[in-house]
């Protein structure tokens, strides 16, 4: 594994997360204990052999399968098999884009969104609505990885007939990934989430790149900011949650496709 590429690259992509930029490393280390070297996996498979064997399902869980992985895990197996494939996801993407460096960047504390009766606002308000029960522990969620997955296991509990999914990567040709991917039942609508410190420039980058990923598309869009460093203007960034509603909505009547904006900061 290319260790030292590697942290620069998660530094970039979670500036203010140092708990997740070494607890990554140390994922792919132990994963790396039982399977070799992901390099070599990666130029074989794109690591695809070990993504699938730790793949376990919560109809796993429910029946007490046992893991068909080889690295042990000391707790939930779901959970602790959920964290190992997502760093060895991490790690493929970070060698398929070692030339293309990413900087990624609940008391509720302000939500802007466009108040307009539709098939859109009401699921953005069901979203939200949900979203308000979700119990942010600011130790645990340092971890910015187990905060996407605990937050991806909610919506999957509490909004059943939407599928939604971590890392999804709307382009074949783009490396960009989406952190909380959604589809609504009738496959209406598109649910785009992502996860940024409070900086508005994170807010900023994200959702001009996402937008444009999305132009063709009904989405509804939320911007989740957990604390930053108190560097960070908090204030500012609220401030963009409004210029990313204002462009939402230039975007739904120009291109006839409904977009929705949400910008949420959890405390």
């Amino acid at each position: 594994m290319r260790t030292n590429e590697f942290k620069e690259w998660l530094q970039i992509k979670f500036p203010d997360t140092k708990t997740t930029v070494n607890n990554r490393i140390s994922n792919c280390n132990h994963v790396e204990k039982y399977y070799g070297d992901l390099d070599t996996h990666y130029t074989e498979n794109k690591c695809s052999y070990i993504i699938d064997e730790l793949n376990y399902s919560t109809e796993d869980e429910r029946k007490n399968a046992s893991q068909r992985h080889k690295v042990p895990i000391d707790g939930n197996i779901r959970n602790g098999s959920a964290t190992l494939k997502l760093a060895v996801k991490l790690y493929v993407e970070f060698r398929e884009n070692q030339n293309e460096l990413l900087g990624d960047d609940l008391i509720f504390h302000e939500e802007v969104i466009e108040e307009v009766n539709s098939d859109g606002a009401i699921i953005l308000q069901e979203i939200r609505k949900h979203l308000s029960a979700f119990n942010y522990k600011k130790i645990t969620h340092n971890d910015i990885a187990v905060l996407q997955l605990e937050l991806t296991d909610f919506l999957n509990e509490k909004l059943k007939r939407f599928t939604w999914k971590t890392e999804h990567r709307p382009s074949l040709t783009i490396k960009d990934s989406i952190d909380i991917f959604g589809l609504t039942d009738d496959n209406k609508f598109k649910i785009v989430i992502e996860l940024d410190a409070h900086r508005a420039d994170q807010v900023a980058k994200k959702f001009i790149s996402r937008s444009a990923l999305f132009i063709n598309d009904n989405i509804i869009y939320l911007s989740i900011c957990y604390p930053g460093t108190s560097k960070m203007n908090k204030n500012e960034c609220i401030k963009y949650f409004d210029y990313c509603a204002i462009i939402s909505r230039a975007l739904s009547d120009s291109s006839g496709n409904s977009k929705l904006y949400a910008g949420i900061i959890l405390e």
